[in-house]
């Protein structure tokens, strides 16, 4: 064979391999996104520190466009843009609860700051790792199935749990008692994908979806007895326009408690009792 043959086998030989490279390396970057939205990611470090008790935790929409999880306290959400190993925070909202943190909790600040320094990020052995613009880790995250950790926003997990108890009205806004409002309930049933309970001075009901942490309840009516003793009126009003008005939601397992939101503002609180 001339120099010329030996030449154009090597080059032949050379794109074959640079073609499989390329194919291997697309390859493992949809396996790695298609991994980082099937999951929740847990937190386990930040900046060093390991997270020994808390609720941090991220939760990537399917199309890798929108998160939700959680900062330790309050639930956060918003904008994110996943390119190969590439992934950057929007603009994140935040609820505006005030939380007592445990000891060994990594601060809710330097998660959120963490998440706003994000530029890159991988995926080994079931941790998520994100790392700033140099390539310096931020924080890790470990990889738990969707449903299974109770800590705000838990895939369809959250969805189903909607059923599993009778919801008691604590919490109207930020005026929290942490004592039950008397006479003031709702159950879900998915099989019927409807809602009802009792206002504390009427009956209601309607219907409701929920997939992941959204919610939409709709067509809510009411009997029309009219409760002038101990503001019944005026909780009834609020608790339907909080019913109606709320688009995300949470169900906490550390205190069992279903929160209600709209845009990210807390509406409604409500303690779970077995039925």
């Amino acid at each position: 064979m001339n120099s010329g043959g030996m030449e154009m086998k090597n080059f032949t030989r050379k794109t074959i391999s640079l073609l499989g490279l390329i194919i291997f390396a697309v390859s493992a970057a949809a396996a790695q996104r298609q991994s980082l939205a099937n999951a929740e990611w847990k937190l386990t470090e930040a900046y060093g520190q390991r997270a020994r008790r808390t609720n941090a935790m991220l939760d990537f929409d399917d199309d890798l466009s929108r998160f939700a999880g959680n900062g330790g306290c309050n639930r956060i959400f918003g904008p994110v843009t996943v390119t190969a190993d590439r992934m950057r925070f929007g603009q994140i909202a935040s609820t505006r609860m005030m939380c007592k943190m445990l000891p060994g909790s990594i601060p809710e600040t330097t998660v959120l700051r963490g998440l706003n320094a994000t530029r890159k990020y991988s995926i080994a052995r079931g941790e998520l790792t994100l790392m700033d613009n140099r390539g310096s880790v931020l924080m890790r995250f470990q990889r738990t199935d969707r449903g299974g950790n109770g800590n705000g926003n838990n895939g369809n997990g959250a969805a189903q749990r909607l059923d599993d108890q009778r919801w008691v009205l604590e919490q109207i806004g930020n005026r929290q008692t942490y004592v039950p409002i008397r006479g003031v309930f709702m159950n879900f049933d998915s099989s019927k994908r409807s809602v009802g309970g009792n206002t504390g001075c009427n009956s209601f009901g309607g219907s409701y979806s929920a997939l992941r942490n959204t919610i939409s309840m709709t067509d809510l009516i009411s009997t029309m007895r009219a409760c002038v003793e101990g503001g019944k009126m005026q909780t009834e009003r609020e608790l339907l326009d909080g019913l109606r008005r709320a688009d995300t939601f949470e169900i906490r397992s550390s205190d069992n408690r279903l929160r209600l939101f709209d845009n990210g503002r807390l509406l409604l609180t409500f303690r779970g009792e077995l039925k």
